[in-house]
């Protein structure tokens, strides 16, 4: 359930550290990065791009987690 910041009352929805690291990492790595030089693109993140994350990081996600079938349910 790494899609909310806390999991347990599930808030703060795409607010976890996971996604937080994984748009840092793809788009604003550096001052050459996509999301520095097209920087209003980014604002805000769209639905767009935050589904892309979310379908990008579940799946390392749910190879950690062994006795969660589906990284998006309980």
């Amino acid at each position: 359930m790494f899609q909310f910041q806390d999991i347990k009352e599930r808030s703060g929805f795409a607010q976890h550290k996971l996604i937080s690291e994984a748009i840092q990492g793809a788009w604003f790595a550096n001052k050459t990065a996509p999301g520095v030089v097209f920087s209003s693109n980014f604002k805000p993140i769209s639905f767009v791009t935050l589904a892309l994350v979310l379908a990008t990081v579940c799946p390392p996600f749910v190879a950690a987690q062994p006795n969660d079938a589906n990284c998006l349910s309980d």
